[in-house]
């Protein structure tokens, strides 16, 4: 048995798959940190102008999403920020936040669990860990790819059918015959003529 390739046994492919998610997970949990962060948050609000939209100054749009992200994340959860006196979220809006806030949760409990599992496995054995890490990395690489070209198929496939539908009005449309063209003034006033002349 060499130090690069673990043993042979039951525990080593279960040890290597359990290094590997754990190592997804990790790098999933730090991905997604950067987005949270103030900077980000007021670069996308400045982009999507959010201040336009909500009514709200700048200053309190950005007071507003950050006290949020920060209930959301690490906070009590009440989610009662307010401008002026009056409430940000309604109830709807606090209970999804609060639905958000336990996924976080949960994201943060995993990631906890997967560094406990890697620090231990780094102590324990390191080519295991090694080896692990390099497959969780792959793995998650192909996954990411393997997404990017689902979501990119799911995208053509419904553009194809938007478009296949817009054309399909628009044959209909040109198909349908045009009206006959307006007579002209001297023939209607005829009709007229020939109308009142009927009556009497």
């Amino acid at each position: 048995m060499s130090a690069i390739e673990p043993e042979r046994s039951w525990r080593g492919p279960l040890s290597t798959i359990l290094i590997g998610a754990a190592t997804a997970v990790v790098i999933i949990s730090v991905a997604i940190l950067p987005f949270l962060s103030s900077p980000w948050l007021a670069f996308e609000q400045g982009r999507a102008e959010s201040a336009a939209w909500t009514g709200f100054g700048e200053a309190d749009v950005a007071r507003v999403t950050n006290a949020i992200v920060a209930d959301m994340l690490a906070g009590p959860g009440f989610f009662d920020q307010e401008v002026a006196g009056e409430a940000v979220l309604n109830e709807r809006e606090r209970g999804h936040m609060r639905d958000v806030q336990t996924v976080f949760r949960g994201l943060w409990v995993l990631a906890g669990a997967s560094l406990i599992v890697l620090g231990t496995a780094a102590l324990v054995d390191r080519a295991r860990f090694w080896h692990g890490v390099r497959r969780g990395a792959v793995v998650l690489a192909v996954g990411l790819f393997l997404n990017s070209i689902i979501a990119f198929l799911g995208v053509a496939v419904a553009l194809f059918f938007l478009v296949k539908g817009i054309n399909q009005v628009r044959r209909r449309e040109e198909a349908a015959p045009a009206p006959p063209p307006a007579p002209p003034e001297e023939v209607r006033l005829l009709g007229e003529i020939r109308d009142l002349l009927r009556r009497r």
